[in-house]
């Protein structure tokens, strides 16, 4: 893809204006490009391949990144148009500190962080933004950003259509229609959780438009939160994993263990499947193949311990 060439086509072809500009710039990277997440659970030698990655934006071929090479993207895209950006850092302990971008033009000072705050994900999902804004008392940057993603066709969950599935005050309502719902049909809390459940599943496995690991598993993660699934009775505990002898991390899935009060251990496995991940029912047989197979020390003798124990809950 010559994502030099898409984007200075497009802010020509609408005439956007500097701050319009940005805004795109922003987003396009947010929309295309994702979080790599071996570079959480990899050894240092990875982390710093994965950390010092330059992307050809005129031939771009990867899209799997971190926070330094979205800086230097975003930088790159931004001078196209003569307007000022830096990579700031973190302060931090650690060699590898987390990298943002500062736009200081016409007055105005920006930050722009895809990856603090998820953005990444978030803009596919056409949802606010977190990491872009301004560091100065800017009475009108609201207005700014309100009418340049009018111009840009894009949606937050503010004022996006009502019925929208990310509208986080629709998904409320969803949530509280079945709670009412479940009492009205007398259903158990237990039956009324793997109700939930069920729909999660169903709603992960017909979303085929997040085909990279971190996005599948950020909009996973969303539906867990906004169904309310871990309470005091219930608990699920996604947990990444990678092939043993793949010293480059690519084979990544997530072995889901779910347990809800007395019942015993349930396991799904989250997989690439036909080009993009899917949740399946497990096993205990399975899981303790899968993780002979696959591996992540943090989780490792956790989830073993959980699949020696026979007992199943078949629902």
């Amino acid at each position: 893809m010559d994502l030099r060439n898409e984007v200075v086509s497009y802010v020509e072809k609408n005439n956007l204006d500097d701050f319009q500009t940005i805004r795109y710039i922003y987003l396009t990277v947010c929309r295309e490009f994702s979080y790599d997440v071996r570079f959480i659970y990899g050894n240092e030698s990875l982390k710093r391949e994965i950390a010092n990655k330059k992307i050809d934006i005129s031939n771009v071929q990867e899209y799997e990144i971190v926070c330094y090479t979205y800086c230097h993207i975003l930088v790159e895209l931004l001078a196209l148009f003569n307007i000022n950006a830096e990579i700031e850092r973190e302060d931090s302990h650690g060699v590898f500190k987390h990298a943002y971008v500062i736009v200081r033009h016409n007055g105005q000072v920006l930050k722009l962080d895809p990856t603090k705050q998820h953005d990444t994900t978030r803009v596919k999902m056409d949802t606010e933004t977190y990491g872009f804004r301004s560091l100065i008392d800017d009475p009108i940057f609201s207005d700014r950003l309100e009418e340049a993603d009018s111009i840009l066709n894009y949606n937050t969950s503010l004022d996006i259509d009502s019925t929208h599935i990310f509208n986080r005050k629709y998904m409320t309502e969803i949530v509280n229609v079945m709670e009412k719902d479940a009492v009205d049909r007398k259903l158990t809390p237990e039956e009324l959780f793997f109700e939930k459940w069920d729909i999660i599943i169903g709603m992960t496995n017909l979303n085929d438009e997040f085909k990279r690991y971190d996005d599948i598993d950020y909009y996973f993660s969303y539906l867990l939160k906004k169904f309310k699934m871990n309470d005091k009775k219930s608990y699920i505990k996604p947990s990444v994993l990678f092939k043993v002898d793949d010293n480059q991390m690519r084979d990544i899935i997530n072995i889901i263990l779910v347990e809800y009060d007395n019942f015993p251990t349930l396991f799904y496995i989250m997989e690439k499947d036909d080009g993009h991940y899917k949740i399946r029912k497990s096993n205990n047989v399975e899981i303790l193949e899968k993780l002979d197979e696959y591996s992540n020390w943090k989780v490792d003798y956790f989830l073993r311990q959980k699949a020696e124990n026979k007992k199943q809950y078949i629902y």
